[in-house]
Order: C-alpha cells, then structure tokens, then sequence
C-alpha cells in the first residue's frame, strides 16, 4: 500500500478525544482540544498497526536516564511508555496493550530538521497538532493537539517569544509568512529512528509484572480502585478510553466523521475571524474626523472616506484619507502648491497627491475588537423590534431609511483529507447577518448611534459641502456609515 493511500483513509479527529499538553498557562480559547491526560493519540504507519506515531506526550527536563528517575517519573504521570530525548524524557500512557511499535511524533519531526522549530501540522477534522523543538531537534515541552482556532492563537506566541525558530506546516490561510510546507504525509516519511521509540516502563516485581499483563481497560478501573476514585471519575477515564479505541478503529477503517461537530468547529474559526459588533469604531473615528481640517492652505476639503481592515485577533485598523480638490482659479487668488500644503501638514496626518489636481490627508486609527460571540447574539425579531424601533425614532434626519435583510453566514465547509467537503448536516442552524447602511448629517448621526445601534462597522464616508443650508436632513457634514449586523437565527 502507498502512502498516500493509507493517509486518505484516515478519519477525522472527534472533538474530545484529542489529548495535549501545554508547557505554559495558555487562555481557555488557545487550550488543547482536551487538558492532557497523558492517553496518547495514535496515528499507524500500517494497515495491520503494527508501527505508529505517537502524539500527546509530555516532556519532562531529564538529568539522568536510569530505571528509578524513569519509574519516578512515570509513576507521577501514570506513564506506561517512555523515550530518551536526550536532554529531555518524554512520557505517555497507552490503554491498551499491544506489540506494536510507536515513535513520538516530536522526536521525529526533530531527527528530521536538527533546528529550531514550531510545528503546525493538519491533523483533519479542524484539528492540529502543534510542537516545539530547539537547536538540534529536542522537543521542548509542547506537544499537543488543537482546534484550529486554538493553534493559530498558540502559534503566533510561539514566534513572538522564538522569531528565529523554522515554521513547519500545512495549514491554509493562516497569513504566516516564512512558512516551510510540511504535514502528516511528510513526517510519516522520515525514518523511524530506534532512538524515536517508545519503550515500555518497567515493574520489576511479581505484582507490577501481572499488572503490565493486565488488559488496558481493566487498568484504567483497577488503579482507580486502589486510589480510592473508583467512581464519576473512573467512569471519565473508561469513557476516555473507549474514545481512544474507537478513534484508532476509525482512523483504520476509514469511518464517517462526525459532521456536526465539524461543521460547528468550520463556524467558530468563521466567528473568530469577524469583529463583535461595537460602537467603539465609530466613537474612534469620529474624534479622528473631528481633526480634519475643512480647509489644506486654499484647499477645499470635500470628502473623508475611513475603510476598515481585517479583524486581527483583538483590532480592527482603519485606514482613513481626507481628499482635497484644486481651488476654482476664477477668484484670481493664487493656488497652494503642493510644496506649499507638504509644509503644512496637519500633526497625526500624512500628504499624499494625485499630482496637480487632488491631494489628500492620509491617517490610520487603530479600534480595539474582540471576535463575534455566537452564543451571544440577539434573535432576529430582536432586531425587528428594538434596533427597528431605534432608528424610526431619527426617520426625520435620515436620508433613506434602512432596510433590514438577513441571510445566513457563509461557512467554509470542513473537508476530508482528500479535499472534498463534508455536507453540512440536516437541521444545521447558522447565525444570519444583514447589511445596514444609516445617511444623515453628522450631528444626527451622533445621536443615532448613541443610542445604542451597534454594527460591525465597515465604511464611514464624511461629505463637506460648505455652501449647504442646514436643515433635519441635509447639513455641510454629511455622513454615511454602513456595516453588518448579526443575529442568531
């Protein structure tokens, strides 16, 4: 059988069953699919398993590798598999006993590069596999498995606190730059090293000697037994257990994925990468636009246009240009060059000049986020009601009144490791969004959005028009601000 072959049978990761461990104390959203147990999560290398990798182990600094540092070691973590990295002891519990062979998965991604390097690997099913290693390979300490949303987070600290370590993965659209391409399919090419394997924890008694010859499962209960835990959390670790057997059933026999937890793990990396609808962009900007000058030396300002960028992780960063156009030449009065307005720019702005008849101010705002809460959003009818109610109450100062249309959220649809989609399942409900788009003069506009209208805010457009009478529905400053509203049905 090919290579290619076996990893297009294999199975995606069940949410839950994912075992990992992190080194530092990582917040609840970048935390491993499931605190580390220890329980390693097995990959075969064959058909008949009798060779894996072995992900989920936890490394320990190692001083010395003899049998009582390694019984010690292993008995804190209830361990039944170890192996030497040299400066560093990994160690792992399997619940189930078997002859195969397993090589830890950070060991080996380490022999294959000798270097510094973070490890972002696809394991499927929204999940990834994230580890560490220093100069010549020796793993660190991390590793784990993640959902996606997690190991992005995770892994823009690691570059930020190790900028020199190498970048393997094989993850799309993360907008990393300096990425090596590298996933499962390579790492389960390199050679399988004797130095990468794990060895069993030996007992050394009669009684340790019967309990290595015990099944895996009545491992589990017995030594929850003798602990005096027998009970709610012995149940926790039977079901862990069966969660295991079955992943590496499906992984080798190729079982359907479980959709719905995909396809909601697809929606929250969707939602982690929109902005909450907020105030706050607006309350930014307008203090910003309250600086722009309506006059640049003779020049007459006509409109400020500020586009908001792509939500990063905990901002948005708004790029704003105020334009100016030449001066009418008829009232005899000479025109400021544009070596003349460079000599005047306002504090906090940049000139910028489309070369003789347009110039403008160029400025950047950068508006704190957090990414769109699903759990939290406002039913539909809410917004028929009450966001409704709000804005009929400024009907007399609007330009055309809004309308409201709301559609589902596009999704990307999980895929298999073959790259085709995964139907959404029956009955699956997405959040809806509609655009909403609010014209009025400035002072309206403040009053409006005060009053409790929030958006994830896109464009705010400021038209200045001097010559204007003001009236409830037209002034000098004008302003139209558009964006997307969201709710939960």
């Amino acid at each position: 059988m090919k290579l290619k072959d076996l990893f297009s049978k294999r199975a995606k990761m069940p949410p839950g069953v994912a075992q990992g461990r992190a080194a530092s104390a990582p917040s609840k959203q970048a935390a491993p699919l499931q605190k580390g147990t220890g329980v390693l999560i097995l990959l075969p290398l064959s058909e008949d398993g009798a060779r894996n990798l072995a992900f989920g182990l936890t490394w320990k600094p190692l001083v010395s590798f003899d049998a009582k540092t390694v019984q010690d070691s292993a008995r804190k973590l209830s361990a039944t598999h170890v192996v030497n990295g040299g400066s560093v002891l990994g160690l792992g519990r399997l619940l189930t006993k078997t002859k195969a062979e397993y090589y830890a998965a950070a060991m080996v991604a380490g022999h294959a590069h000798r270097s510094a390097a973070i490890y972002a690997l696809s394991l499927g099913g929204g999940s990834v596999w994230l580890a560490q290693t220093r100069g010549a390979g020796v793993p660190t300490g991390e590793d784990g498995i993640y959902s996606e949303i997690a190991a992005l987070e995770r892994v823009r600290a690691w570059r930020a606190e190790n900028p020199t370590a190498e970048l393997y993965s094989d993850l799309l659209n993360t907008g990393w730059d300096d990425v090596k391409t590298w996933g499962i399919a390579e790492l389960a090419s390199c050679a399988m090293t004797p130095n990468s394997a794990l060895k069993p924890v030996g007992t050394g008694s009669t009684i340790g000697r019967m309990w290595s010859d015990l099944p895996g499962s009545v491992k589990v209960v017995g030594a929850l037994a003798i602990a005096g835990m027998l009970g709610s959390i012995a149940w926790d670790e039977w079901q862990k257990y069966q969660n295991v057997q079955r992943l590496a059933k499906a992984r080798a026999l190729g079982l359907s994925e479980d959709a719905q937890a995909l396809w909601q793990q697809s929606l929250l990396k969707e939602a982690a990468a929109r902005a909450a609808p907020s105030g706050a962009s607006w309350e930014m900007l307008r203090a910003s636009l309250g600086r722009v000058p309506t006059k640049w030396e003779n020049w007459p300002l006509k409109t400020a246009i500020c586009t908001a960028g792509v939500f990063a992780g905990d901002k948005v960063v708004w790029q704003c240009d105020a334009i100016y156009y030449l001066p009418d030449a008829s009232t005899g009065k000479p025109v400021a060059t544009n070596a003349q307005l460079l000599k005047s720019v306002p504090t906090g702005f940049e000139a910028r000049f489309v070369p003789t008849k347009q110039a403008s101010l160029h400025w950047s705002a950068s508006v704190t986020a957090s990414p769109l809460d699903i759990k939290g959003l406002v039913a539909r009818q809410d917004h028929t009601i009450s966001t409704a109610s709000r804005v009929q109450t400024f009907f007399p100062n609007l330009a055309t009144p809004p309308t409201f249309s709301f559609i589902a959220i596009k999704v990307t649809a999980p895929v298999r490791p073959d790259g085709t989609a995964i139907a959404p399942p029956a009955g699956l409900k997405l959040p809806t969004q509609s655009p909403i788009t609010l014209s009025s003069p400035l002072r309206a506009m403040d009053k409006l959005l005060s009053s409790g209208i929030a958006a994830d805010w896109k464009k705010i457009t400021l038209s200045y028009a001097s010559n204007t009478q003001p009236n409830d529905k037209t002034s000098p400053h004008m302003v139209e601000i558009t964006g997307v509203m969201y709710a939960a049905d």
